[in-house]
C-alpha cells in the first residue's frame, strides 16, 4: 500500500515540476515578445510565472541555461506537426501555402520567440524540417526548369524558400499587419511571379 502511495506521489511531483517548467518557458516567451531577450531577469521570469525565484534556478542555473531550455521547448511544442505533404510541383505550391499558412497562423508569435533566441544563441543548429524543406523547394526548382544553369536556379530557389519561410511569414504579418488571407495573397503573389519566371527562361533556354 505504501509503495502504491509513493508512487502516486512521484507522478504527482513529475506534474507539478512540469507546470512549473511550461510556466517559466511562457513566462520566458511573453518577455521575449516584449523585446526583452537580453535585459530580463530570473526574478521577473519568477513573477510572471508565479512561482519562486528560487524555483526557477532549481530548474535552469542561469540565464543562458534558461534561453537554451526555451529554444528546446519551443522545438518540442511541434507547431508543425500538421505540415501539409509537400507537393511535387512548384504549380501546386501555391495551394500548399493556402493550406499550410491557416495551420501555423495562431503560432506566429511563438515562432518569432523561438527566432529570436535562434539568432541569439551561438552556432544554431538547423532544425532537420527545414533542411528537408530547402531540399524539397530545390527540387521543384530544379524539375521546374532543369535547363537552366545551376546559379540561374539557385537564384530562384533562393526567393522562393524565402517566401515559403516562417521569418518572412513573421515579418509580413508583424511589420505590414498582414492578416491570414492577406498573408497567403502576398506570399502566393511572389512565388507566381517566380513559377512565370522560371518557365519563360527554361523557354528561352530551349530554344538556344
Amino acid at each position: 500500500m505504501a509503495k502504491n502511495k509513493r508512487r502516486y506521489d512521484n507522478s504527482l511531483r513529475l506534474q507539478q515540476q512540469e507546470m512549473t517548467s511550461t510556466a517559466i518557458m511562457v513566462a520566458l516567451r511573453d518577455l521575449i515578445l516584449e523585446g526583452r531577450m537580453h535585459n530580463f531577469t530570473i526574478q521577473e521570469v519568477a513573477d510572471r510565472a508565479g512561482v519562486s525565484h528560487g524555483s526557477v534556478y532549481r530548474h535552469y542555473a542561469s540565464r543562458e541555461a534558461i534561453l537554451e531550455a526555451f529554444r528546446g521547448w519551443c522545438l518540442e511544442q511541434d507547431y508543425h506537426q500538421h505540415v501539409p505533404t509537400y507537393v511535387d510541383t512548384l504549380e501546386e505550391l501555391p495551394g500548399w501555402v493556402e493550406r499550410m499558412i491557416p495551420q501555423i497562423y495562431d503560432t506566429l508569435p511563438y515562432s518569432k520567440a523561438l527566432f529570436a533566441i535562434l539568432y541569439a544563441l551561438p552556432n544554431p543548429q538547423k532544425h532537420i524540417r527545414t533542411r528537408e524543406r530547402d531540399e524539397w523547394i530545390l527540387r521543384l526548382v530544379q524539375k521546374t526548369a532543369p535547363n537552366l544553369p545551376n546559379d540561374a536556379q539557385l537564384a530562384s530557389y533562393s526567393v522562393i524558400r524565402l517566401l515559403v519561410s516562417m521569418s518572412t511569414w513573421i515579418e509580413l504579418h508583424g511589420r505590414y499587419g498582414l492578416d491570414e488571407h492577406g498573408l497567403i495573397a502576398a506570399v502566393n503573389a511572389g512565388i507566381s511571379a517566380q513559377i512565370a519566371f522560371l518557365k519563360a527562361t527554361e523557354r528561352e533556354a530551349q530554344s538556344h
